[in-house]
């Protein structure tokens, strides 16, 4: 049998495997290999090829999903079919995820079951199959695709997205593919052309044409272009493919910009001749103009911008101006007197004095760079212009002069054209420079009347301002909502604002202005204290704040806060005093107290253990007795410590994870944690904290309560569950696999026993639905109560159990409001799903259902109404009990111990012949309306 599908069959059940082996190899399509040790099938695998696996899930040595795991380890590629009684969620979702091709259910006729199996062999076979023979042709087309030397791109038509490219393209882009997948091609290739594509805009053809690319470095890229559209997948798209066309176009493009260098070079030589030759006649113009205006300047030395300075025939200086000071920031005691080479700079000291001492023999510097050194050891660079003074014989030189430009600044930027024709530029920028000192005197002269005036118009404003100043203080004053008083030492008044009169109820308080003494006003109790404080200000001692008792001028007592501040008011030594009404203040204080009195006996003597912390550093500022007793500690012994200092919690990571709880959510809730105790115990404690105000510092109360007695009860209560859970899901399995090899063999039986035995191969078969329904009845009971309740939107209830019927027949109409909610186990959604489906099972003629929402005695009642032959009075007592009716029963009877969790009950009130009805009555607590909505609104019903 060359031609049959090899399969592995994994199952830790003989007979089992023994029933899907006939099934499968009846048709001559299968070779079936059976084994009951997973390990033993691997071993197996390393020896054997075969087409597919079946695997169970449940099994003792190896669960599938680990086996399933192994294979695809090491034989990642064959086909990997779960095969088991176990309909969790959460298996088939780890089988999928692990790699299974298929997961398959066992239950049901054995015929159809193996037949399906059969149809899932063969489709996993042959779309491995297909796949591994797609994945050599492409490996195969790949291998060409990266080979080519010329570049490729595919490029999405519409969008012009790049979709896919060659290594070459991507070495001639210089760019990585990452880089490049999923941008516009435009940004690479032919970028003056983006929304002018040859072919997709102006519909041309692009054969043999030159284009460029740009490189990641910015540079561009000549290259001989093909684009050819074709359909990829159902996508429009363009098949583009370039070569390097750089080396030959690089080579004309040389050939080009040398002969327009050649025309360039020309041209500028003949501008340079022309711009020499009018420069030369300009500077002979200017030196005349210069001889004109050296006498003027000389008398310009004074108060000249530039910098001058003066040195005798010794080379000391004798003398320089302001701008000689600001140039170098020497003052006169640093350079009077002393050698001119205190002036410059190291590099150039030689160069330097050689040109100072021609000067001294009559050489004129006009136009000469000398180099600087400022009294910070900075250089800057000066263009000096020299003149000598004369002994009265006109022939002894007694002096030089010169002044300079700092060209530091301007120098930078030049150097080039200085070094280039270095005479001609000085004397151009000598006359040029000349020209500015004049215009930047004459400015400097305009800048300093402009400065007077601007002086003069501030001092204007400023004498406005200081108007306007007393103004909004005047203004302020009285229209302050506090009281402002002025008093000499000894308290007579000397100023009082209208909030001051107000408060102490003064109405003509203008007439007490210097006749009363603000004492008067002072309670009795408070007087000493005040005096004391007039002699603190008058000390100088002021701006601080303190509060008083006051009796108005109508006898109320009041508490006043004040400061006062010692000033000078009609030349005399006074207070400034600003006070405010903080009476409702010092009420609501004392109400505080009291409230923090009975909050200290709450917390001192609560039963459950409290502490109170600061927020900020954790140290515990408070604990209750219960606590202290709990813990073993001292009170003295915890309060100033932190947690971590006792060492109460037994894992230093706990604290970080209560804060951030805390910091997050602003509360703590049942956070069960363990602690240890003074003696070295450890306990799990429940914690419950919240962060509280304690006048204006956070603090976080807790409840610390002991758990830790009921938690192992739960724990072992929890142990003892699992273990009952595991042992019913393990014999429900057992019995399972024994169910459908039997009938797996009823199913071979009934296909060769002799005529005469239909009857009993039809009893054997109901036998073993009843069992199967009994095993499916106690699945479904042990999740009753296994979940916590949860809310749950009513009218999402029925709109799912409307799709889950399979064969809907009837119309499902949903009254319930939106926003119903009710509190309820998880599975309450299979009581819909049961109410429904009964209806369209066993209600006859039923065409229409609907679920509705009314109100009795203040609960909520859901009415699950059809109009079908209704139920029989008789039958009404026996409706929910467990193996009642037409199909044992077990919907209703699990539909009833599902709502009793939550209190919720469930009762037929239908009249026969005109349609069932079950009304369930909702506790007040088991309901709520999300969107805001009354249920006092429902229709009430009897």
């Amino acid at each position: 049998m060359p031609d049959s599908i090899r399969v592995l069959y994994v199952d830790d059940e003989s007979d089992l495997l023994e029933v899907g082996k006939l099934f499968l190899e009846e048709s001559g399509e299968f070779s079936v290999t059976t084994i009951v040790s997973p390990k033993a099938a691997l071993d197996l695998l390393h020896k054997e090829h075969f087409d597919a696996i079946i695997s169970d899930y449940q099994m003792d040595e190896l669960d599938g999903i680990r086996f399933l795991q192994a294979v695809r380890e090491r034989f990642p590629i064959v086909p990997f079919i779960l095969f088991t009684g176990r309909g969790r969620e959460e298996v088939v979702i780890q089988a999928l995820n692990n790699g299974a091709d298929f997961y398959l259910q066992k239950g049901g006729d054995p015929e159809a079951q193996f037949a399906e199996l059969a149809h899932k062999i063969r489709q996993a076979v042959r779309t491995k199959q297909a796949e591994q023979s797609l994945a050599e042709n492409r490996d195969y087309l790949e291998r060409i695709y990266a080979s080519v030397q010329g570049g490729i791109l595919i490029i999405d038509a519409k969008t012009h997205e790049i979709l896919d490219l060659n290594p070459a393209a991507e070495k001639m882009m210089g760019r990585a593919k990452d880089q490049i997948l999923g941008r516009v091609c435009h940004e690479f290739i032919c970028p003056a052309e983006q929304g002018r594509c040859p072919i997709t805009d102006l519909h041309l053809e692009v054969d043999n044409s030159e284009r460029i690319i740009l490189t990641a470095d910015g540079g561009k890229r000549d290259i001989i272009k093909y684009v050819v559209p074709f359909n990829l997948h159902g996508r429009e798209c363009l098949l583009e493919t370039f070569l390097d066309n750089t080396e030959r176009k690089q080579a004309t493009d040389n050939l080009k910009e040398a002969y327009e260098r050649l025309t360039v070079a020309e041209e500028e030589l003949r501008q340079n001749y022309e711009a020499i030759s009018k420069k030369e006649l300009a500077l002979r113009g200017r030196e005349k103009q210069l001889a004109e205006t050296n006498t003027y300047l000389s008398n310009l030395t004074s108060y000249a911008a530039n910098p001058i300075v003066i040195w005798d025939v010794n080379s000391r200086i004798t003398g320089f101006n302001k701008a000689f000071e600001k140039l170098t920031g020497f003052a006169e005691s640093n350079v009077l007197g002393r050698d001119f080479d205190v002036l410059f700079p190291d590099e150039s000291r030689k160069s330097s004095l050689d040109l100072v001492c021609r000067a001294l023999f009559g050489e004129k510097w006009e136009g000469v760079e000398i180099p600087v050194k400022t009294i910070h050891g900075a250089t800057r660079t000066v263009l000096w212009n020299s003149a000598n003074i004369y002994a009265e014989d006109g022939i002894t030189p007694v002096a030089t002069i010169a002044m300079g430009t700092d060209i530091t600044e301007r120098k930078k930027a030049e150097v080039e054209l200085l070094q280039s024709n270095t005479e001609l530029h000085n004397a151009y920028e000598q006359i040029a420079q000349t020209e500015e000192e004049l215009r930047q005197n004459y400015e400097q002269l305009s800048a300093t009347e402009e400065e007077l005036r601007q002086n003069y118009e501030t001092l204007s404003h400023q004498e406005q301002a200081l108007r306007e100043s007393e103004e909004k203080f005047r203004v302020l004053v009285e229209s302050s909502l506090d009281g402002i008083v002025i008093t000499d030492f000894s308290g007579i008044l000397l100023f009082s604002n209208a909030a001051a009169g107000r408060i102490v109820e003064a109405a003509d308080y203008p007439s007490l202005i210097g006749k009363m003494n603000i004492l008067e006003f002072i309670a009795p109790a408070f007087r000493p204290e005040v005096l004391r404080d007039f002699a603190q200000v008058m000390g100088g001692r002021d701006a601080y704040l303190v509060t008083y008792q006051l009796v108005t001028e109508k006898g109320r007592v009041i508490w006043a806060e004040c400061i006062g501040r010692k000033i000078t008011f009609g030349k005399i030594p006074a207070m400034l005093v600003s006070f405010r009404d903080v009476t409702s203040r010092k009420e609501a204080e004392e109400v505080l107290r009291e409230s923090e009195k009975k909050f200290v006996t709450v917390f001192q003597n609560n039963p459950v253990p409290l502490t109170l912390t600061s927020a900020d550093g954790g140290m515990f500022a408070d604990v209750n007795e219960a606590f202290l007793s709990s813990t073993g500690y001292l009170r003295e012994e915890v309060i100033g410590k932190t947690p971590r200092e006792l060492g109460l919690f037994v894992s230093p990571d706990d604290i970080p994870r209560l804060v951030t709880e805390l910091r997050t959510k602003h509360q703590v809730s049942g956070m069960d944690l363990p602690c240890r105790t003074k003696n070295g115990e450890v306990r799990i404690c429940r914690f419950s904290s919240r962060i509280i105000m304690m006048g204006s510092t956070p603090h976080v109360i807790s409840t610390v309560e002991d758990v830790s007695e009921r938690m192992k009860t739960e724990e072992a209560l929890q142990q003892a569950n699992k273990k009952l859970h595991l042992l019913s899901s393990i014999t429900r399995h057992d019995i399972k696999n024994q169910l459908m090899t039997l009938d797996g063999y009823i199913s071979l039986i009934d296909k060769k026993s002799p005529a005469g035995c239909e009857q009993e191969i039809a009893r054997l078969r109901k036998v073993s639905r009843q069992i199967s329904s009994m095993i499916q009845f106690t699945k479904d009971y042990q999740q009753v109560g296994i979940t916590s309740p949860v809310w749950t939107d009513l009218r999402s209830l029925v709109d799912d159990a409307k799709k889950g019927v399979s064969q809907m027949t009837a119309t499902v109409g949903n009254d319930i409001p939106a926003g119903a909610e009710i509190y309820a186990d998880p599975l309450i959604a299979k009581v819909f799903f049961n109410l429904v489906d009964n209806a369209v099972r066993h209600g006859g003629s039923v065409t229409t259902i609907r679920f509705s929402l009314a109100s009795r005695n203040g609960d909520s009642t859901i009415v699950c109404e059809d109009d079908g032959t209704g139920i029989a009075p008789e039958m009404r007592k026996k409706l929910f009990r467990k193996g009642f009716g037409k199909n044992n029963g077990f919907g209703l009877f699990l539909s009833r111990e599902v709502l009793d969790i939550t209190g919720i009950t469930i009762q037929e009130t239908g009249e026969p012949g005109k349609g069932a009805r079950f009304e369930m009555n909702i506790p007040k607590e088991s309901f709520r309306m999300a969107a805001g909505k009354d249920n006092r609104s429902l229709p009430a019903i009897p």
